[in-house]
């Protein structure tokens, strides 16, 4: 316990903290607090989980027909 940083340094270096000093309704307030922040946007979500293979099939695609018209061309 004593090779532990005390909890004020801890709270000054962590990117979310929980404080359940409390009662369990404002620990409650604090989690849905705490998801509201970080769930993504739909605007976020598109952009970071259907943007990429969106571009992958549309550079497949890009590239089949590429190449199917460098084929009939020679």
């Amino acid at each position: 316990m004593r090779a532990q940083n005390p909890l004020s340094e801890k709270v000054d270096l962590a990117d979310i903290v929980l404080d359940n000093s409390s009662d369990l309704s404002q620990l409650t307030i604090q989690v849905k607090n705490l998801v509201k922040r970080i769930t993504p946007s739909p605007t976020t979500w598109l952009l970071e989980y259907l943007a990429p293979p969106v571009l992958v099939a549309a550079a497949i695609f890009a590239a089949v027909r590429y190449f199917n018209g460098a084929i009939t061309r020679s």
